[in-house]
């Protein structure tokens, strides 16, 4: 009935996870191992290879870092698609795709996961967004740590392995051509894994959020629930001048290249014609810069 997705680093799956999902999942199933230890595969052909090979009516990608808690989770998720009009459900979602380079988790988080560590620290059981009276709630976006959807959904959707390379983006953009195509996402809460790792806002994270960003660029911001312009303004400014400032500064890029992207993605801006808008974000990016790498502050000036 499911057909169970995973794109490997190596040759197969481990023993814990195959044990886990035999005991825990309560309905037939098959694995289909991507073995990526050669890294022959982005998570975008993976995926696509997997979904050729399957033979069930039932899809779930998952990263391989992951337990379930939950017994009988299959029956869960049967459930949750069996409406016709379910695009894809996971375990972590938010509502919105902004104008800027972000998560998921920019506007309104739905989170159900028992987050942990391979370094061992204690495991923190993340649940927010839910109310107590529902097993799901609209999302538009999902993290890829668990995606689940019927297999006749994908006649209309792809894992876009052309725009795209790498590990990252993967699941935003397949929640959003699910969504742009007449389906509705869900979060779900009543099937509970443990992820045994954080994701890392890297390099290539950067490259493929903005490639996001680009390619839906003319319909954004795509959200479920109305809000004010200026509510999103306030939040992808801070956002840009915070978080994603620190990324590009942690991947190395200069004062200048920061500021370039930055201001590039916050052009809609209620303030970006005022001449103190530029040194305002310059001064913010070389806060940030001095509180997170003070060391890089002279040649990231772009001087030598």
């Amino acid at each position: 009935m499911i057909s169970i997705i995973i794109c490997l680093r190596t040759p197969t799956i481990s023993p814990a996870l195959d044990k886990n999902i035999f005991e825990k999942i309560g309905v037939p199933y098959e694995i289909i191992g991507i073995d990526n230890s050669n890294n022959r595969y982005s998570i975008f052909t993976a995926y696509n290879e997997g979904v050729a090979r399957s033979s069930y009516d039932i899809l779930c990608f998952m990263h391989e870092d992951i337990l379930f808690h939950t017994t009988d989770w299959g029956p869960k998720i049967l459930k949750h698609l069996s409406e016709p009009d379910a695009g894809i459900i996971g375990v972590c979602g938010g509502s919105t795709l902004s104008n800027v380079p972000a998560s998921w988790s920019l506007f309104d988080q739905r989170m159900f996961i028992l987050q942990s560590s391979a370094s061992g620290r204690k495991s923190v059981l993340h649940k927010t967004g839910h109310d107590n009276h529902s097993t799901s709630k609209k999302a538009l976006l999902l993290d890829g740590v668990f995606l689940c959807a019927r297999k006749s959904v994908f006649q209309k959707i792809r894992f876009d392995d052309v725009t795209f390379s790498g590990f990252h983006s993967y699941d935003l953009d397949i929640c959003t051509q699910a969504y742009l195509a007449g389906y509705k996402n869900y979060a779900i809460n009543d099937v509970l894994i443990e992820h045994f790792s954080n994701g890392h806002h890297n390099k290539q994270w950067i490259v493929n959020t903005m490639m996001l960003t680009d390619k839906w660029a003319k319909l954004l911001p795509i959200s479920l629930y109305p809000a004010t312009l200026k509510h999103i303004e306030k939040v992808e400014f801070q956002y840009m001048t915070g978080h994603f400032a620190k990324c590009l500064i942690r991947a190395g890029y200069k004062n200048e290249e920061c500021l370039q992207i930055i201001t590039r993605y916050l052009t809609h801006h209620a303030k970006y014609h005022k001449k103190t808008f530029l040194h305002i974000l310059l001064l913010k990016i070389l806060f940030v810069r001095l509180t997170k790498r003070p060391h890089t502050l002279i040649v990231a000036s772009g001087k030598h």
